[in-house]
């Protein structure tokens, strides 16, 4: 038996003993209007048969008059839970309440997630980003989701330590050549997550630019004509680069690929990973592959109503 729940106050949800899949979305936080936060609090209770839950986790960065970041112990005593998924946006619950789902057994497929909220000075957000990422390994995180401004490096590194991962998303806004989703970290990130599935790597930053003019010069780049000269910077270099490539090409379970990142490359190195194009990556992969000195994209979605969709995977 499953029900979309909304409700108001306190949820007191014990006497649902049939109730077995349950989804607390966000229009809980209009209802219960604690200055547009949705937050579990500890003594609320949840039906305790209870195998599927999505659960909307949100605060207003701009308020706190609340004073609760929310908690996640009222999942503790669901013995039979199989799979959840959190949605966060403008906070997150402790890594410790995150950290304390793991005594869940029956506990077999989480995804998580993250509007990351970055409206505290970048080293705060970093060091909060990364006390929530170092509790991941201790869940069956099976699809992640993160979309900040900046990207911190302990995302990029705990993400990798996520060997069931099926469904990776990372976003940033920020076109800094050392956030985050810099080649070289990407690469070893990459590299033990053998059973991906889906994959999207993006910088909003770059996917503002016209689409046109991105299309013309990945067309100019595998010609070697990549613009005007600049310095590589550090991750950034042609054989990081190429690290990256081979570790994208060699996600053999690869359905959906979106990789749309910045780049800091010379004329040189983008005319020899070009060349080097055909060793890197599948053929399929190549087929949807443009480089620049400032752009690389990889880029296929599949038409999930197509029901041979994955069969001309190489």
């Amino acid at each position: 038996m499953g029900r979309q729940f909304e409700t108001v106050g306190q949820l007191q949800l014990a006497h649902l003993t049939a109730l077995t899949q349950l989804q607390l979305l966000e229009s809980l936080a209009e209802l219960r209007k604690w200055d547009q936060q949705c937050v579990l609090e500890p003594a609320e209770q949840l039906p305790p048969n209870l195998r599927v839950l999505s659960l909307y986790h949100s605060k207003d960065p701009a308020s706190h008059s609340h004073g609760s970041n929310g908690s996640l112990q009222p999942l503790l005593p669901l013995s039979g839970l199989q799979e959840f998924r959190l949605f966060m946006r403008g906070g997150a619950p402790a890594a410790a309440e995150l950290a304390a789902l793991s005594s869940i057994s029956s506990l077999t497929k989480v995804e998580l997630e993250y509007d990351w909220d970055d409206w505290r000075p970048p080293h705060v957000c970093a060091q909060l980003a990364e006390a929530v990422a170092l509790e991941w390994p201790t869940l069956p995180v099976k699809a992640l989701y993160w979309t900040s401004f900046r990207m911190s490096a302990a995302v990029v590194q705990q993400a990798g330590a996520l060997q069931g991962l099926t469904s990776l998303e990372l976003w940033t806004d920020c076109g800094d050549f050392d956030d985050g989703l810099v080649p070289a970290r990407l690469a070893a990130m990459l590299q033990p997550l053998t059973g991906l599935r889906r994959l999207l790597l993006a910088c909003v930053d770059v996917l503002a630019w016209e689409e046109e003019e991105s299309q013309e010069e990945g067309e100019e780049g595998e010609e070697g004509e990549a613009g005007d000269e600049q310095e590589e910077e550090e991750g950034y270099e042609c054989a990081a680069t190429a690290a990256l490539m081979q570790a994208v090409g060699g996600l053999r379970e690869l359905a959906d690929v979106n990789v749309r990142l910045q780049m800091h490359l010379s004329e040189a190195a983008v005319q020899e990973l070009c060349r080097l194009k055909q060793q890197l990556l599948p053929g399929w992969m190549e087929q949807v592959f443009a480089l620049n000195a400032r752009l690389l994209v990889i880029n296929r979605l599949i038409d999930r109503s197509d029901s041979d969709s994955d069969s001309d995977l190489e």
